[in-house]
């Protein structure tokens, strides 16, 4: 069965964030620390979608909307 466009998007963003997972070395981490760095990610993979989804909306209010939601990702990222 044929997959749409918006599948494989989040598709591929899912499999480049398990491949950053497994690059990067582990350590122990506290469980404050995992819970942290699976935050981030999860903010980090809303931003691209988000980013994706400005990228292609033609409604201004639309678009302002997903500028005030990029906006309020990028300072919960920068929080962390």
């Amino acid at each position: 069965m044929a997959r749409g466009w918006e599948s494989k998007s989040v598709e591929a963003q899912l499999d480049e964030a398990a491949a950053s997972r497994q690059a990067a070395p582990r350590e122990d981490l506290t469980p404050e620390q995992t819970e942290q760095h699976r935050k981030r990610e999860l903010l980090v993979m809303a931003r691209k979608r988000t980013q994706q989804l400005l990228a292609e909306a033609d409604n201004p209010r639309y678009r302002e909307l997903l500028q005030r939601e990029l906006k309020a990702l990028e300072d919960q990222i920068a929080e962390l």
